[in-house]
């Protein structure tokens, strides 16, 4: 599906060790993060897998599958109207820069000064 209908079918399935090629089919893992290098560092593992599929779609990889309103803060009244990176910052931790996703501090005086 999407990008993945337009490569080689040996950029996933041909592996070469030692000048020995072998083709995979059974074995191949079906997890995004076996392949592609996981953006969101660990963000959105569940039992150490991240799920890409529940946020993005093939097509065009946007996030169209993402819904605020089951997250654990639900964006009502003025929170939906601020720009994402108010609240989701670039952020580095140990040399990757990635945008933080997961809050852990959801008390209103976090953002909001006294």
């Amino acid at each position: 599906m999407g990008k993945h209908s337009s490569i080689s079918c040996g950029s996933c399935h041909r592996k070469t060790e030692n000048e020995n090629t072998t083709i995979i089919f059974s074995s191949i893992k079906k997890d995004c993060e076996s392949c592609h290098k996981d953006i969101h560092f660990g963000q959105f593992q569940i039992e150490g897998i991240s799920d890409c599929g529940r946020c993005h779609v093939f097509e065009n990889w946007k996030p169209e599958k993402f819904d605020h309103s089951k997250t654990e803060f639900n964006l009502d009244g003025a929170h939906k109207n601020i720009e994402c990176a108010k609240c989701h910052p670039q952020t580095e931790v140990n040399g990757n820069t990635f945008i933080k996703f997961k809050l852990e501090d959801f008390k209103c005086a976090a953002c909001h000064k006294k």
